[in-house]
């Protein structure tokens, strides 16, 4: 076993929320059309200090921004309160939420966010994780049919990704034929085989396109002139949903151990950076759990601006990193069956420095 499976639950809501609030930035700074030394390729070759500082920067994160994986948050609360998916409380906690003035975030990207939890909670059967895909994205208000299922299919290839990772059996060469493997299953078992057929044929397309990439080792030039398109070729709804994904399982996947350079290629896909930075971060967080994120990283979803941390100015339904790895411990002693969460040890506590016994280290 690599990593614990506490340590991979923690690294992919952590992962979400650092990728989320890189991608807000960025989306910021494209959108003003700056030329500054911060939109050349030369800073993703710098120092993670120095990206972190830039790309956090207070004047680039904005509370209006569709913060997505705040959506994450409220259902992961949802699960450990009530032990299942309980979509009346879903929809409740989400109601709630826009009644707060927050931003709303129940469209097709919103909810492949909302859903990493339920990746997490049936990551170990992949017939449940799908059915309770599906029940999410029906009951968050989606048309029905093909549209229902062009959305809901790509965020199970993407949480089959996930599951793959905290059973410890993602490997970057053969992830891909897997993914095809339950997708050929699942239109096999399919009560709706014509609807969802169109679905996985483009599916599988992507997958193999992606697959090609990775064996040839492409440059990331390449990967974004392949896999970000418009897909003009099929009539297929939410056909601009599967890109992303996409991009963010070749992100992963051609940079698997290194979950810093995965996120950061992600921000230079130029397309639907938020969605792709967040799904990036929550899938390389799976795969290399909470320790293979830089705590630079990490500690700059503390920094405080005006008394607010960086991380609340955004999500506003968590303080603190700290209160996110709280979560995601409490979820996953939900999962294991713990009766009772709340007296399960979780102690707060800063990033946390480990050395060597009797050496002075620096942080």
């Amino acid at each position: 076993m690599r990593y614990s499976l506490l340590s991979q639950f923690q690294g992919v809501l952590v992962g979400a929320a650092i990728g989320e609030l890189l991608g807000v930035a960025w989306a910021a700074h494209l959108s003003q059309q700056d030329q500054s030394e911060l939109a050349q390729p030369q800073l993703f070759l710098g120092h993670p200090e120095r990206q972190a500082q830039q790309l956090l920067a207070s004047e680039l994160l904005s509370p209006s921004a569709p913060a997505w994986g705040r959506l994450a948050v409220l259902g992961t609360r949802s699960l450990v309160e009530r032990g299942e998916l309980d979509l009346a409380d879903w929809q409740q906690r989400f109601q709630s939420d826009v009644e707060l003035g927050h931003p709303d975030g129940s469209g097709a990207e919103g909810i492949a966010i909302a859903s990493l939890p339920i990746a997490l909670f049936f990551h170990e059967d992949e017939t449940k994780l799908h059915r309770k895909l599906s029940q999410l994205y029906q009951y968050a208000s989606l048309p029905p049919g093909s549209i229902l299922n062009s959305a809901v299919l790509p965020s199970f290839v993407l949480s089959l990704a996930i599951a793959q990772a905290l059973q410890n059996q993602l490997q970057p060469q053969e992830l891909i034929p897997q993914i095809i493997n339950a997708l050929t299953r699942l239109e096999a078992q399919s009560a709706d085989p014509i609807a969802d057929s169109e679905t996985i044929a483009v599916l599988m397309q992507q997958l193999a396109q992606v697959q090609t990439l990775i064996q040839q080792n492409a440059s990331l030039e390449m990967a974004r002139s392949q896999l970000c398109q418009p897909l003009q070729a099929t009539a297929l709804p939410n056909a601009q949903f599967v890109s992303p994904m996409m991009a963010a399982l070749y992100c992963c996947l051609a940079t698997p151990q290194d979950w810093h350079l995965a996120v950061l290629r992600s921000l230079q896909m130029k397309i639907s950076p938020q969605l792709v930075a967040t799904l990036t971060g929550a899938l390389a967080g799976a795969y290399n759990s909470l320790a293979g994120i830089p705590v630079v990283w990490r500690l700059a979803l503390d920094r405080q601006h005006s008394g607010i941390s960086t991380l609340k100015s955004v999500w506003q339904v968590v303080e603190s990193e700290a209160e996110v790895i709280e979560l995601a411990t409490h979820l996953l002693a939900t999962w294991s069956g713990t009766y009772d969460t709340q007296k399960f040890p979780v102690k707060r506590c800063q990033v946390p420095a480990i050395a060597a016994p009797r050496v002075i280290r620096p942080r």
